[in-house]
């Protein structure tokens, strides 16, 4: 990328009318599903007043719900943006792979194991593997 797309690049996570829906979508399928433990007093309290409100999902009149889309916005990105990373790091393994592979003259089969069956919130990093349960307690 050049310095003039660099330039308009904001860090951070747009809401909008079309993610929100993604986002509270997802929060509920979590918590449906039971897989998210949620220990915080305040997150939970909002989530008390959390309601549909003219086809919107959102806090009661008087209330606030900044912890709630928090908690969803982390899971929503939990479950795309780290997906997307693993898959982007996994393909540029295989195509390095493939590279060294080419200058042998046996026919090689690209594989790759997957290390997290037995821990889903683990991620591949140039340091290793790391763990990221605790950004769900």
């Amino acid at each position: 990328m050049n310095k003039w797309d660099t330039d308009k690049l904001v860090p951070g996570f747009t809401t909008s009318n079309k993610t929100r829906p993604l986002i509270i979508a997802k929060m509920m399928e979590y918590i449906r599903e039971r897989s998210v433990t949620i220990k915080s007093k305040r997150l939970l309290n909002e989530m008390r007043v959390f309601v549909w409100k003219n086809g919107k999902a959102q806090a009661q009149s008087g209330y606030n719900d900044d912890v709630v889309m928090a908690f969803a916005i982390g899971l929503y990105i939990r479950d795309t943006a780290l997906k997307l990373r693993q898959q982007g790091v996994d393909l540029a393994r295989a195509q390095l792979s493939s590279f060294t592979n080419l200058n042998q003259r046996t026919p090689s089969v690209i594989t790759t194991v997957d290390r997290r069956k037995n821990n889903p919130y683990t991620i591949d990093t140039p340091e290793g593997i790391e763990d990221i349960s605790w950004l769900l307690k």
